[in-house]
């Protein structure tokens, strides 16, 4: 397991098991990926790379605990309650105009 020094106290990272929701991706991003993080934003970040989607100012990248339209949005919580170890990942546009 990696392990975080944050001021001094040991911050073991959370494994999370993702998947695009409501986007069809290529082949090889199908499917669930594992991904390690310390809070809700640092796995939204560390999603937005796997993805490619960190440069993409019209979209909104969400996370959230349940397939298609249902389940609990988790990206703008302090912290991922450990019932939560798969997640969806959905992405809208935003439309600017």
């Amino acid at each position: 397991m990696k392990v975080f020094y944050v001021d001094e106290v040991d911050v073991p990272l959370r494994a999370y098991y993702v998947k695009m929701d409501n986007m069809n991706v290529p082949a090889n991003l199908k499917g669930y990926k594992l991904i390690q993080a310390l809070s809700p934003k640092d796995l939204l970040e560390s999603v937005k790379r796997y993805y490619g989607l960190e440069n993409c100012p019209n979209i909104s990248v969400q996370l959230w605990s349940a397939q298609m339209y249902g389940g609990t949005r988790l990206d703008t919580m302090d912290e991922i309650p450990k019932q939560y170890e798969f997640i969806w990942v959905r992405v809208y546009i935003i439309n600017k105009g």
